[in-house]
């Protein structure tokens, strides 16, 4: 029988493998690698920060295997001086390093760098100890030089850029070389950050953040919002004397208004069974670390954050209502951290916090209300968690205390329906929350038909709150 022409094409086109995209490998020469580092071992004081200028000269030999020679640049920039630090070398797209780590530290054993075989879920063990490891979340492209490379979104359980991005032929671009398997110290703050990779004297990816290569012109601070939605979960007593309660904020959409950006702020009102509605408006500056918020009836923003401040100087608390209560709190310290500068107001006002906000959001908007940030997310994904370590919280501070006794909910634990008795009058708005604060469920009751069905949950732990009119409790559930 005789096979068509066209079949015989198909099946050749078929049987021939599938080309891949195409593999850029490590330099092993006439590469740099730029990096921004901050680093104290005192909280009070402002850290030191360098230019580290990584760059391979020639080769070497260390147990009979063949490195690329990693330095240190320093001084000129033309004829700069140069220490040895390590060696990299490649084998079967996977990276090695020998040498030293962050603060001149030993690595007497040759760590796995990178590895460019890895696949989604895979965890790549940079130490035999394990005591440097990364999770790949997800694979992508990025371009660069008008080439596609291969680029890995990892998690590598670090303090400061998490998740990584690593790149094919370059490494991370976001913590730098060799900022995801280095040992730092206990003490203080330690930050690195990729500026820039170039490769035989051209420049072939550089940070956004960065104007050049040698940091010329630095991103003074991380925003606070996300990419398209931001979200703060406060500890408030706004109009509620002596109840204090999880009141979420929102900021996602951008908006003009006399030639300048703001992003829409949203209230969530649903923490009282209502629809959620805009506050008003809220916009940066991350050269100065200042946020400002205005809302809708207002003609005029309010600072409620600026990041520029230093000890002892003053920041005004604005009162929209009356100018009388507005309060000058002095700055009592300056902290770095895992988040960056941390401005500490006096008289038990919060801090501003950088890349995530601050304790006094709306507060300047009113007259001794208070607020506590609990935690904060961005694009959904937790970046914050206060000292109180949730998200989700309410405490009686007055006349409710005595009404707990009054009510109860029962059984607990339960596998199915529960129920809540209270002598407070209804109807009753009932929610249901998880412990990082997402609402789950919400419904309101009437009459004598005071039960809830937890079959449709998940076993674990749920905040369960009623609230009639003058009357609120939340209470911890566990189902199983």
């Amino acid at each position: 029988m005789k096979i068509p022409a066209t079949v015989l094409v198909i099946l050749f086109i078929c049987s021939m493998p599938l080309q891949g995209q195409q593999y850029f490998p490590f330099p092993s020469e006439n590469a740099r690698w730029n990096i921004y580092l901050l680093t104290t071992c005192d909280n009070d004081s402002p850290p030191d920060t360098f230019l580290l200028r990584y760059a391979l000269h020639g080769d070497t030999v260390i147990n009979d295997l063949a490195y690329g020679r990693l330095c240190l640049e320093t001084g000129d920039l033309v004829d700069p001086e140069i220490e040895p630090v390590g060696a990299i070398r490649e084998k079967d797209r996977k990276i090695y390093y020998i040498g030293q780590g962050f603060l001149g530290s030993d690595l007497s054993e040759e760590v796995l760098l990178y590895d460019f075989t890895a696949r989604v879920g895979d965890t790549i063990d940079h130490t035999e100890n394990r005591s440097f490891r990364s999770i790949v979340l997800e694979t992508d492209s990025i371009q660069i030089d008008g080439e596609y490379r291969k680029m890995y979104t990892v998690d590598n359980g670090w303090y400061y850029h998490n998740p990584d991005l690593i790149v094919e032929g370059i490494g991370s671009i976001k913590n730098g070389l060799l900022g995801h398997i280095s040992d730092i110290p206990t003490c203080g703050t330690h930050y690195w950050e990729h500026v820039c990779f170039s490769e035989n004297g051209e420049v072939r990816y550089r940070n956004p953040a960065y104007s050049d290569c040698y940091a010329g012109t630095i991103r003074s601070y991380k925003s606070i919002f996300g990419k398209d939605t931001t979200q703060w979960n406060y500890l408030t007593s706004y109009n509620v004397a002596d109840l204090l309660y999880t009141l979420i904020y929102k900021a996602y959409g951008d908006t003009l208004m006399n030639d300048t950006n703001y992003r829409w702020l949203y209230e969530d009102y649903y923490q009282w069974g209502m629809v959620s509605g805009v506050a008003g408006m809220i916009r940066e500056d991350t050269m100065t670390g200042r946020v400002w918020v205005r809302y809708l009836e207002d003609t005029a923003d309010y600072l409620i954050m600026d990041l520029s401040l230093d000890v002892n100087d003053t920041f005004l608390i604005r009162n929209k209502i009356d100018s009388k209560y507005d309060k000058k709190v002095k700055v009592e310290e300056i902290e770095y951290n895992q988040y960056g500068k941390n401005v500490v107001l006096g008289r038990d006002y919060g801090s501003f916090i950088e890349g995530v906000g601050t304790d006094i959001m709306i507060r300047a908007f009113e007259y001794d209300t208070y607020y506590e940030l609990l935690c904060a997310y961005q694009d959904d994904e937790l970046i914050y968690v206060g000292p109180r370590d949730t998200c989700n919280l309410w405490i009686n501070t007055g006349t409710h205390d005595a009404r707990q006794g009054n009510f109860k909910i029962y059984p607990n634990p339960a596998s199915g329906p529960i129920m809540f008795e209270t002598v407070e009058a209804g109807p009753w708005t009932v929610r249901i929350s998880s412990l990082d604060g997402q609402l789950l469920y919400s419904t309101k009751i009437e009459g004598d038909n005071r039960q809830i069905d937890l079959s449709p949950f998940a076993q674990g732990i749920y905040f369960i709150t009623v609230r009639s009119r003058d009357f609120v409790v939340t209470q911890k559930v566990v189902k199983y």
